[in-house]
């Protein structure tokens, strides 16, 4: 029986997504895992549990266990799926302030505009307003997906 997923878990995961590591659902368990790229070229390899700690022997396991029995898991959305860089700028058009929306918008052109649009939220002091908008996003992204995999789900209450 597939369990019931909670939206905040998989809006967790989205926010951690990163390179080097991919999120997993076990959909019969509804719990999320993480597992580096590394552990998942140790599981494909055979490489003896001995070579690593005890805790890299867990993460191994794990990747084991997806690589075994992928029917149980579904891959969550990676960095490429979730494009952060549309977020940013779907954020700064929807300001309401045209002039702080056209700086913004120019202010993420080109190389380094993650560490500038970080940069100009803390100046302008919309950060706030940013994270907000990113974890609504993120909500939306997670129901979309868990919709899409026709996976039962629960909003967070409160």
């Amino acid at each position: 029986m597939a369990a019931v997923v909670k939206v905040k878990d998989i809006v967790d995961a989205l926010e951690l997504v990163h390179d080097g590591m991919q999120s997993y659902l076990n959909i019969e368990t509804g719990q999320v895992i993480q597992v580096a790229d590394e552990y998942l070229d140790a599981a494909e390899s055979g490489a003896s549990l001995e070579n690593y700690a005890d805790w890299e022997q867990d993460l191994i396991r794990e990747a084991q266990d997806v690589l075994q029995v992928p029917e149980k898991y579904v891959t969550l959305p990676d960095r490429f799926d979730i494009n952060e860089y549309s977020l940013m700028e779907q954020f700064c058009c929807d300001l309401e302030d045209d002039t702080l929306s056209n700086t913004m918008l120019m202010i993420i052109k080109g190389s380094g505009a993650f560490r500038r649009f970080h940069g100009a939220i803390a100046q302008f002091d919309i950060a706030n307003d940013w994270y907000q908008f990113k974890g609504k996003a993120f909500q939306e992204m997670a129901i979309d997906w868990l919709e899409a995999h026709e996976i039962k789900y629960q909003q967070s209450e409160g």
